[in-house]
């Protein structure tokens, strides 16, 4: 359903598609109609803030309505085209790395103070934590 602007006169419709589809404010400003002034300009978007946030939103849904729903797989096979395929090194390193974080082979670094949630990401990675608290004693000792 199309986004309701109609307590909005001509010029502030036009004001608000213009910004939302990416205009800068002093000239979707004077583009609207209005007599160029810069100052009005940025009142006039904060004033209509809500119903530019609301067109952008309008417009990105019916960008993206017929785009297929992406799914693990699609990332997956997009992460392996781009690290066997791709132009720079840097971008296969980058998908390389990309595609072990989504498969699960890497952990990113946690930091914990706290026993409980320390003894919880022990475990999660099968780490008997009785065992692993003993050791970190001993080398801190």
């Amino acid at each position: 359903m199309p986004l309701d602007l109609s307590h909005l006169n001509p010029k502030q419709r036009q004001f608000v598609e213009l910004v939302a589809r990416g205009s800068y404010i002093s000239a979707a400003y004077a583009d609207a109609g209005f007599v160029a002034n810069s100052s009005s300009a940025t009142q006039l978007a904060a004033k209509l803030s809500k119903e530019i946030q609301a067109k952008v939103e309008e417009i990105v849904a019916e960008r993206f309505k017929d785009a297929p729903k992406l799914t693990p797989m699609m990332v997956i096979s997009g992460l392996l085209d781009l690290a066997t395929k791709g132009a720079k090194e840097s971008t296969r390193v980058a998908a390389w790395t990309q595609l072990g974080r989504t498969l699960g082979m890497f952990v990113d670094k946690l930091e914990t103070t706290d026993a409980v949630e320390l003894r919880k990401l022990l475990e999660a990675e099968g780490i008997d934590a009785d065992e692993a608290i003993r050791e970190a004693e001993r080398l801190l000792s």
